[in-house]
């Protein structure tokens, strides 16, 4: 499956650097997959465009729709600051029918949420990435839960990050726990 990442900062692949056994980036997830093959990458600056094309030694691109053109990717993963993800997917859905993986949340506004909403139809191609509902520790906890389902529960814990960023954290992992939940 031939992958675009858009936005080439953190996400995409800085929270790896100098960190050799961490390998949580887009970019290392996409590396240890063989299914996957990065066919280039997408960002808005000059600097981190050439520092990850030195480094992964693949084609970078400023515009969105010219790499999309060029490539043709099969997979595009959306990694660009919180005030862009919305205008980003907005975009890839209109000039693409590629499989999206975007950064959470997604929209920041209202304005946002119509926009998108106006322009996402029903679709199975797009995957908000909230990874930690598949990490091993949340499938212990979640058979903890199961096992305890007419015991009342108080549960507590904490993320680092700012209370905007994890707090969706929170909602999604409640969810996830327990199906019929409603807020």
């Amino acid at each position: 499956m031939k992958a675009l990442l858009v936005g080439l900062g953190k996400a995409a692949w800085l929270n790896d650097l100098g960190k050799p056994g961490k390998r949580t980036t887009h970019t290392s997830s996409l590396l240890d997959l063989n299914d996957f093959f990065i066919a280039g990458g997408v960002d808005s600056k000059f600097e981190p465009s050439r520092e990850w094309s030195r480094a992964f030694d693949k084609p970078v691109f400023m515009n969105l729709e010219e790499a999309i053109s060029r490539i043709n990717p099969d997979l595009i993963v959306i990694a660009v600051p919180m005030d862009q993800l919305a205008n980003c997917l907005t975009l890839v859905l209109r000039v693409s029918n590629a499989l999206i993986v975007i950064e959470k949340p997604v929209v920041v506004n209202i304005l946002e949420w119509n926009q998108l909403h106006a322009n996402l139809l029903p679709s199975s191609r797009v995957l908000v990435n909230l990874p930690r509902l598949f990490a091993a520790e949340t499938m212990i906890l979640l058979e903890i839960l199961r096992r305890h389902t007419d015991t009342k529960m108080i549960i507590s814990g904490t993320y680092s990050g700012m209370t905007l960023n994890t707090s969706l954290h929170f909602i999604s992992l409640f969810n996830h726990f327990f199906a019929n939940l409603n807020w």
